[in-house]
């Protein structure tokens, strides 16, 4: 299922835009090289945006653990000495807690009393706990608390994900890197359960898988503060919308407009000798 993430994050296309018209022109031009076009139709330029590679780096660590309770939590739940509906009972309330974090997320996103950034760095970080104290759940209260807290956390980070994107690349771009976020995270969920079974297999329980999850969360939540201005409370130039670069053309559009009604008003004060 997590495969089917890399297809439709490739296929992803980004609807017409004003600011698109350009562009639609530039790639229906036959004389656009084959490489060209492929770097166009899947926004590869933003491989060297720099902010965008961190978050997209960050959001990999993040998917790497994020799915793992999913694999192995009523698996370890029934090794740990509960019944098969006890051990089920735990992913619904994981279920339905997820559905309440996300709503709350949403609410708190919208108060606007902290960045989006500052937000996903927050809920990351809770869940890289709730995952890391999995093992401590000896008994079955604990072990719902636990399913509780991890619930509301992920279902909390998860829309603020995508809410940041154009904080990092613009609206003009966030199509195109919402598209290429989903494929290079699907790596991290790719790999997040073997990697977890792996270690099950090699130290006989759950507890190294359930900590290594945590730590790729944790990690996640460190190279969120790699990006630009995350320390700072308020939003850059980019979380308004537009990027640097759209900022700089804006900027020569209007010395370019500037410029021609100078012109204009230097040649009306010109007077006009009558013949």
């Amino acid at each position: 299922m997590t495969a089917n993430l890399i297809v439709c994050g490739s296929l992803l296309r980004p609807i017409a835009l004003k600011e698109d018209t350009d562009t639609v022109k530039a790639e229906d031009s036959k004389s656009k090289a084959c490489l060209q076009k492929v770097s166009m139709l899947l926004d590869l330029t933003l491989f060297y945006h720099c902010p965008f590679m961190r978050l997209a780096l960050a959001i990999t660590l993040i998917n790497t653990g994020y799915f793992v309770p999913y694999v192995h939590f009523v698996a370890f739940a029934r090794e740990t000495g509960f019944d098969e509906y006890q051990a089920a009972f735990l992913m619904s309330v994981a279920a339905i807690t997820d559905l309440i974090g996300r709503l709350f997320s949403g609410w708190m996103s919208d108060l606007g009393k902290l960045r989006l950034v500052h937000v996903l760095f927050l809920w990351t970080l809770l869940t890289s706990v709730s995952i890391a104290a999995i093992p401590l759940g000896t008994s079955y209260p604990l072990l719902v608390i636990i399913s509780t807290c991890y619930g509301f956390f992920s279902g909390a980070m998860t829309p603020v994900v995508f809410s940041l994107i154009p904080e990092i690349v613009g609206i003009q771009r966030i199509f195109g890197g919402l598209g290429l976020l989903q494929m290079i995270e699907s790596i991290g969920g790719l790999l997040g359960a073997p990697l977890s079974g792996w270690l099950r297999d090699i130290t006989g329980n759950y507890a190294a898988s359930f900590l290594v999850a945590g730590g790729f969360l944790f990690l996640g939540s460190l190279v969120l503060c790699t990006l630009p201005n995350f320390f700072s409370c308020y939003s850059t130039s980019a979380s308004n919308g537009q990027s640097d670069d759209s900022k700089r053309d804006e900027a020569k559009q209007l010395t370019k407009q500037e410029a021609e009604s100078h012109c204009n008003t230097h040649i009306e004060d010109i007077p006009v000798k009558s013949v």
